[in-house]
């Protein structure tokens, strides 16, 4: 039986992260993984489709060439896996390739092309996953409703197509196909997109769907749907009907967990299986520990990683909380969209009384927009008293680079004053950071 200080059973985003994070800390670590390192984000999600908006020229060639997106799709994920296990075998991660269960307290038992076998360590991070959950208006069908991440099951490129849910993955695959110069329609029952982000960030984010003639809309349920000979006809609250080819769901998920999780070890879960954790990433079980959308949640890949390193630092002895607040927010449409920490109007929640905003504005939104003219902004937020920076919203070319260099000023308590003397050396991919920084500084010091 092989001795680990702590074994991950998934090898996802939140399993990779817990890894690295679980090596770093001088732990004898092991991960069992059955399918292609990387889980859902780098195999069926948002790296391949990220891969492939990243490109100018992706889409610009009419027919497209739907059969040879699907032939790229797996050399881009088969790159980034490989790349996965690379990086595991550098930081001294075994990785033992099967099928794993979680057999007893510190014990996992894996099938492996080999035989079975058995791990033993002290502590266990729960990284398994999660499955699309088919919704009783919209049941999947395997042929015209689909989940989000299985849309390469298509067997031609639709001409029209409705998305339903919120969030990154939901928007960015809308993109994907409205590139690709499909009809989308994007329909969710909140009153905005990502509603939970900045406002002005979600007006840009409206405005770009818009001009892309991207049908978004808010606020609405299905009340029926028709499945007809060429095509599906919707009717949404409101009086709203129109048809479309297919459509993709990415509402809810179901945690991808076997029922002697919590039968023989009474580890507490959810209606749609998912283990519940608390702050720490710790479940009812005793030094078992879990990440990623196996939670309950459809993540993005940043908080994903975030849970993962959270719950391998609590499992190794550092006590630390998932800062929900500090996980960076990225959105690949156009223009690029990020955001980190406290928004202005939220800050007084989490103690900071009256922070002072700095605002630079003429980021460029595409690639005809001159820098300083263009109609993008970088805004930070600072915290009056101690004059860390606590919060960035960003929008523009560039956005997830500057975003970088804002979480990290906020990971490591950067007064706005040091963050003005450390990004000149970034060069141009900083600009608008340092800019909206000294804006910041301006705001911060009295004036003569």
């Amino acid at each position: 039986m092989s001795q680990f200080d702590l074994a991950i059973l998934g090898g996802g985003t939140a399993g990779l992260a817990a890894a690295r994070q679980g090596s770093d800390m001088g732990a004898r670590v092991c991960l069992v993984e059955m399918d292609a390192l990387g889980g859902h984000y780098l195999n069926r999600g948002l790296h391949p489709v990220r891969t492939l908006l990243a490109e100018p020229e992706f889409g610009t060639v009419r027919p497209v060439d739907w059969e040879g997106v699907r032939t790229r799709f797996p050399m881009i994920a088969k790159a980034a896996s490989n790349k996965a296990r690379h990086d595991l075998e550098a930081s001294g991660v075994t990785l033992i390739e099967g099928k794993g269960t979680l057999a007893g307290t510190g014990i996992l038992r894996v099938e492996t092309e080999k035989g079975k076998q058995e791990v033993q360590a002290a502590n266990v991070v729960l990284a398994m996953g999660s499955d699309a959950e088919s919704i009783a208006t919209v049941p999947f069908d395997e042929d015209t409703i689909l989940p989000v991440d299985r849309f390469l099951e298509l067997e031609k490129l639709p001409e029209s197509i409705l998305i339903l849910g919120d969030g990154v993955a939901v928007i960015e695959t809308a993109l994907f196909f409205n590139r690709l110069g499909t009809r989308v329609f994007l329909c969710n029952e909140q009153k905005r997109m990502v509603a939970d982000r900045d406002p002005e960030l979600i007006d840009v984010l409206e405005t770009g769907l818009k001009r892309a003639k991207v049908k978004s809309l808010f606020n609405k349920k299905i009340l029926s749907i028709l499945k007809q000979d060429n095509g599906i006809d919707i009717t949404l609250d409101g009086g709203i009907k129109f048809s479309v080819e297919k459509i993709l769901v990415g509402y809810r998920r179901v945690g991808r967990t076997p029922g002697s999780l919590d039968a023989a070890m009474g580890m507490e879960m959810g209606d749609r299986r998912e283990i519940w954790a608390d702050a720490c990433m710790r479940t009812s079980v005793k030094n078992v520990f879990a990440a990623g959308s196996v939670t309950g949640h459809e993540r993005s890949p940043e908080h994903s990683s975030e849970e993962g390193r959270t719950a391998a630092q609590n499992a190794l002895g550092k006590e630390r909380i998932l800062d929900q607040g500090g996980i960076p927010f990225r959105l690949h449409s156009n223009p690029p969209l990020a955001a980190v920490g406290c928004r202005a109007e939220d800050a007084h929640h989490k103690g900071y009384l009256k922070p002072v905003e700095g605002r630079y504005n003429g980021l460029p939104l595409n690639a005809d927009e001159i820098p300083g003219q263009g109609g993008g902004f970088c805004k930070l937020l600072a915290d009056r008293e101690s004059r860390k920076v606590i919060g960035a919203q960003i929008s523009g070319i560039g956005a997830s680079e500057m975003l970088t260099l804002a979480t990290l000023a906020i990971q490591r308590g950067m007064t706005v004053k040091a963050l003005t003397q450390l990004l000149p050396g970034f060069g141009d991919s900083a600009n608008g950071v340092l800019e909206a920084a000294r804006a910041c500084l301006r705001g911060l010091t009295p004036r003569r």
